[in-house]
Parts: structure tokens; sequence; C-alpha cells
């Protein structure tokens, strides 16, 4: 079975209609908005492990990027949501929070394809480091993009394996 797209084209169409024009215009308009500020809305809460502000923002989240079919990011954002309802452990938040954003920057770079635009990955890593550095998490030098939680004796245990990428 072959690795999910960033965005499933095809699905994508379906969703409306078969109308190409209409998904670019929904990836457009995901990219002038939602891109931006529900991602940010979701940062902040984040930041202060609000549990009922992160399953809001997880859940719009989830819902703008299923409508632009971005079916890697979308399910993440999916745990998230489900995470913070059941009121799971930070570290399991933490660790996929670090997963969707991971996604989220191949997800910005199909984006800037499909708009023929400029990658801009900054506000993404500006939220990895923030997130990394709050939570007092160290990044492991074998792969970039890796999180060892298990490192750090501040942070709670990790109860997922903790290889996240």
């Amino acid at each position: 079975m072959s690795e999910k797209q960033i965005i499933d084209w095809k699905r994508g169409k379906e969703i409306y209609y078969g109308d190409e024009d209409m998904l670019i215009d929904m990836i457009r308009s995901f990219d002038e908005s939602s891109f931006k500020y529900q991602y940010d809305d979701l940062h902040q809460s984040i930041m202060k492990m609000d549990y009922d502000k992160i399953y809001g923002f997880a859940c719009t989240v989830k819902g703008s990027t299923n409508f632009i079919a971005a079916d890697r990011v979308s399910p993440i954002a999916s745990t998230i949501q489900t995470f913070a309802s059941q009121n799971q452990s930070a570290t399991d938040i933490l660790e996929h929070y670090l997963l969707f954003l991971h996604e989220s920057k191949l997800l910005e770079e199909e984006i800037a394809k499909i708009l023929k635009r400029q990658v801009d990955l900054s506000r993404i890593e500006r939220y990895e480091k923030e997130v990394i550095e709050k939570y007092n998490l160290k990044p492991n030098t074998h792969m970039s993009g890796h999180v060892d939680f298990s490192n750090n004796p501040n942070s709670p245990s990790c109860s997922v394996g903790c290889t996240i990428f």
C-alpha cells in the first residue's frame, strides 16, 4: 500500500463534484485564512495546555483540512481532539502535535506548489521551536524533527513509544 498523499487530489475533486477549480479555490481559501489563524489558535491552546480549547481548535483544523482532502494532516488533528476530550497526558498531545506540525510543513510545501507561490515554513518552525522550548523537550540529533521525550526528566513519561517521525 502506498503512502497517503498530502492532498488526495482524487478525493478532493470528489468533495466538489469533480470541480477542480473549486478545490483549488478551497485550497487558496485555506491558505489565506485557516492555515494561519486556525493553526495559531491551536498552537496557543497547546502552549497553555488548555484541553477545552485544544479540543475545539483541533476540531476546527480537522474540518478545514478535511475540506481540502489533506488526508495526512486531518487524522492527526482528529487524534489530538480525541486526546483532549479524554484528558490524555500532555505528552500524548505534544507528541501528536509535533507530528501534526511535521505533516503541516509538507502540506505547506504542497499548497505552495499548487498555488505557485513561495514556500514559507517559518511559522510552523516557530511553533515547533516554541513547544520544544516551553515543554523542555530535547530534540533528537540523529534525525531532524525527532523529539526524544524519554531523555527529559522534567517531562512526563511517554506512553506511546516516543519515536514520532
